[in-house]
């Protein structure tokens, strides 16, 4: 499993959502992991990534501590999947908790780039 730092955003702000890890599999499906919050860690779902029934490249983000604006996040979001939207890619978004407020609130702003949400409580 590899680490990776989001490039700067358009905004020029500090990355809210810094770190992606992503699993070694070449599959071009694409789940974006979003963890509940705000200011928790995407570090439960370890187990879920390192497992080799995950059939996907899985990719989590990690929202900073202390960030409450759901438009920030909204915002960091769409230029993630932006950056890994191809035609060979098909993207997932999954939410637990606050991240399926997350998910269900940017997804209108993805017009065609994600192929279906799988919200968690």
């Amino acid at each position: 499993m590899g680490f990776y730092t989001l490039p700067q955003t358009k905004s020029k702000r500090q990355s809210i959502m810094t770190t992606i890890r992503t699993s070694p599999n070449p599959n071009t499906t694409i789940v974006i992991f979003l963890h509940g919050g705000p200011g928790m860690d995407c570090s439960y779902f370890t187990t879920l990534l390192e497992s080799p029934h995950l059939q996907a490249k899985a990719v989590t983000c990690t929202q900073k501590r202390g960030v409450t604006s759901i438009d920030q996040l909204k915002e960091e979001l769409v230029e993630v999947i932006d950056s890994l939207s191809n035609d060979e890619n098909e993207i997932f978004l999954y939410g637990h908790s606050f991240g399926g407020v997350l998910a269900l609130e940017t997804f209108p702003l993805l017009q065609g780039k994600i192929k279906g949400l799988i919200l968690d409580p």
